[in-house]
């Protein structure tokens, strides 16, 4: 038992390691789960920058003037 009582164990099951103060996981589960949440998020939304600079401007315009003429 830690002499400090708000320690907890990481919450990954067979994980040994003490989660991070104020977190329920230990650090690398919580680096892990952070790695995952930016490949799911910010990366999607880089690819979509990325494709909106390489479309040229004209196209973009069409698409929006077809948006519009659709609504």
């Amino acid at each position: 038992m830690p002499r400090n009582p708000n320690k907890r164990r990481c919450a990954v099951p067979g994980c040994k390691a003490w989660a991070k103060h104020g977190h329920e996981l230990c650090a690398s589960h919580l680096a892990a789960q952070t790695a995952r949440a930016i490949d799911r998020f910010v990366v999607p939304l880089l690819n979509a920058a990325d494709e909106a600079v390489q479309t040229p401007l004209t196209e973009s315009l069409a698409f929006i003037d077809r948006a519009l003429q659709n609504r």
